[in-house]
């Protein structure tokens, strides 16, 4: 005979709603996972799967739901979710802002494709580099990386007490500081070549002014810049990687993870 025990069902619960917070808001804020292409009944299903499978390996969770405590574990679990996913994001974000730049100097500013994932205008060089960025991202097993990051979250801030620390957000800022600087280096060379070239283009027009720079310019800055965009391709793997490991050290260090 089967006996039914309320408490030990609702522990079972419990088990499985704290994690799925913290794995649902790593899926609204996480590159890839908040695309808008993925339904929203369909990361659920995902978030509690995931979440039933971490509890076979996570401590009990004896925490209730509807009480004080409940109600700041889950704010706690909201905010590790989205301070991971958001650590992720700015990465992309990085490649994105290269892509726009380069767009700017090559002067495909004013041509834009709809992105469909965040619902905004995007450069074809951005969207060029983010599909780069994230066929390498795929190719490092950066997916298995972010679930196996997540995970590891679980041992070091258990779902027993508040144990979050809220200066994260500084340092995710911090953060962001040396991924914006290695963006700036990796523009450079082709931030020049421009400068040189619109330079050039200057001083032409002042010895010969029956040249017309406006007819000529756009299109000679548009070569120019492809051909810089050419030479460019084979060191942002490089620079990729480069950025997927400052990553990995930054998330271990911010989340205490010890591997």
């Amino acid at each position: 005979m089967i006996n039914f025990n309320l408490n030990n069902f609702m522990f079972l619960i419990y088990g499985v709603f704290f994690p799925a917070l913290r794995i649902l808001s790593l899926f609204y804020t996480a590159p890839l996972l908040n695309s808008t292409l993925i339904d929203r009944k369909i990361k659920l299903v995902i978030a509690f799967s995931i979440s039933w499978l971490f509890s076979f390996f996570l401590p009990k969770i004896d925490i209730v739901i509807f009480s004080m405590d409940g109600f700041l574990i889950i704010l706690e679990q909201i905010f590790i979710g989205m301070s991971l996913g958001f650590t992720m994001q700015l990465i992309f974000s990085s490649i994105i802002m290269c892509g726009e730049l380069i767009s700017l100097q090559m002067g495909l500013s004013f041509s834009s494709l709809f992105d469909i994932h965040s619902r905004s205008n995007m450069s074809p060089v951005s969207r060029f580099l983010y599909v780069f960025f994230v066929l390498l991202f795929f190719q490092w097993n950066g997916h298995i990386w972010m679930f196996s990051v997540l995970f590891d979250t679980f041992l070091t801030f258990p779902i027993k007490k508040l144990s979050f620390d809220i200066n994260i957000l500084l340092s995710i800022v911090n953060f962001y500081k040396y991924i914006f600087f290695d963006s700036l280096m990796l523009l450079y060379p082709i931030l020049i070549i421009q400068l040189m070239f619109s330079l050039s283009m200057g001083i032409l027009n002042r010895i010969s002014p029956q040249v017309s720079i406006f007819s000529i310019g756009f299109t000679v800055i548009l070569l120019v810049g492809m051909v810089s965009l050419f030479l460019f391709i084979p060191i942002f793997p490089s620079f990729c990687f480069f950025s997927f490991n400052r990553l990995q050290s930054f998330v271990l260090v911010l989340f205490n993870i010890n591997r």
